[in-house]
């Protein structure tokens, strides 16, 4: 069919276009209605994690002393968050969480220390990561940053 023959024909029917930008329209908004039930239904009863403060930074460190910091870690989901498993960037660095399954609405308390004389010598500014896995689906993995700086052992003694 010609163009010119389908336009006469739209023409003498006015109401068949407005028919059928009707029904797109239509088909249109139910795609976007099907998304957004899928988006929603496919997020209840989700464990959320917030971890607070998000990163720390220790500042100025003495060489020989273990430094200490604490977090919470809070579930502001609506199903039980399980915290699988606590790992650190390195072996100076340990967590301890206070419990694995945390509640909707409730916290835990993160225990971090860092302890420099794993690394006998080592001094100025260091950087490492604590990683939280959990069963939050959309952040399966928390990472809280710790940054500090370890003071060569003739500025500790100045202190």
């Amino acid at each position: 069919m010609s163009s010119s023959l389908a336009k006469a024909e739209l023409e003498g029917q006015p109401g068949r276009s407005r028919q059928r930008l009707w029904l797109g329209l239509v088909a249109i908004g139910a795609v976007l209605l099907g998304v957004g039930a899928w988006a929603w239904l496919g997020n209840r009863g989700a464990a959320r994690i917030v971890v607070s403060p998000a990163s720390y930074d220790f500042g100025q460190v003495p060489p020989d002393r273990v430094s200490e910091a604490r977090f919470t870690v809070t579930n502001v989901g609506t199903a039980p968050l399980i915290i699988a498993s606590i790992t650190t960037s390195c072996g100076c660095t340990q967590a301890t969480i206070s419990s694995h399954t945390i509640p909707p609405g409730e916290s835990a308390q993160l225990e971090v220390t860092f302890d420099p004389t794993v690394h006998p010598g080592a001094t100025g500014p260091m950087f490492r990561v604590v990683y939280l896995a959990s069963n939050d689906p959309t952040q399966p993995e928390t990472q809280i940053e710790l940054r500090m700086n370890v003071a060569t052992p003739a500025a500790a003694e100045e202190r």
